[in-house]
């Protein structure tokens, strides 16, 4: 089966992401693993934010407030389904 990734990246620059929140301390770890070329992996219970975060990181790629990752694209993939 082929899983189908949704643009957040394009999704966010349409306004289609609504204004999510994360605390800048997360989203700072998260792009400083990127930029050091590791792969970031949140984990936690059901609902404490994990995917706000990572909406609150796209955010903060498209607004510029990590100039490193400019450019770069992120795919969600809903490995549930």
């Amino acid at each position: 089966r082929i899983m189908e990734g949704e643009n957040w990246s394009k999704q966010m620059s349409e306004g289609k992401l609504g204004k999510p929140k994360g605390r800048k301390s997360a989203l700072d770890n998260i792009a400083k693993a990127l930029i050091n070329k590791q792969h970031p992996l949140l984990i936690g219970s059901s609902g404490v934010g994990k995917t706000q975060t990572v909406k609150a990181f796209v955010k903060g790629i498209e607004s510029g407030d990590y100039p490193e990752l400019k450019g770069k694209k992120v795919f969600y993939f809903n490995t549930a389904d």
